[in-house]
């Protein structure tokens, strides 16, 4: 009898291990190395995108991590421009019909800005 109870006893724990993620067995999670090094400790920085729209900025107001980046988008074939109004802002992106541009935000803060060419166009950069 006690070599039953042990065996038991033995399978209540290989049970009890399984259920709470112990033990080997394939849980569709990676089982060695990754393909290389992590963004590292913390919070990886954010990008994002903005699109150009006829008179409008989409999403009007973006929130990413300090050291992100933003890229606006204009496919609109408009003349659209992003000036900033805020000190300590990225360069300004010039008046263009198409096209990408980016910007890395260091700092955190709000980064207000809006296309001269469209009074109301205006848009926010909020880094965390």
């Amino acid at each position: 009898m006690p070599a039953i109870r042990s065996l038991s006893l033995g399978a209540l724990l290989i049970l009890a291990s399984l259920a709470c993620g112990g033990g080997g067995g394939s849980d569709g999670g990676p089982t060695g190395p990754g393909p290389g090094p992590g963004p590292g400790p913390g919070p990886s920085p954010s990008p994002g995108t903005v699109t150009m729209g006829g008179s409008s900025f989409s999403p009007p107001s973006l929130t990413i991590q300090a050291g992100g980046s933003v890229t606006w988008s204009n496919s609109s074939g408009i003349l659209h421009n992003v000036t900033f109004t805020t000190t300590g802002s990225p360069a300004n992106i010039d008046n263009h019909t198409s096209g990408t541009n980016q910007r890395t935000f260091s700092a955190a803060g709000t980064f207000n800005y809006n296309c001269t060419n469209h009074g109301g166009m205006n848009g926010a950069i909020v880094v965390q």
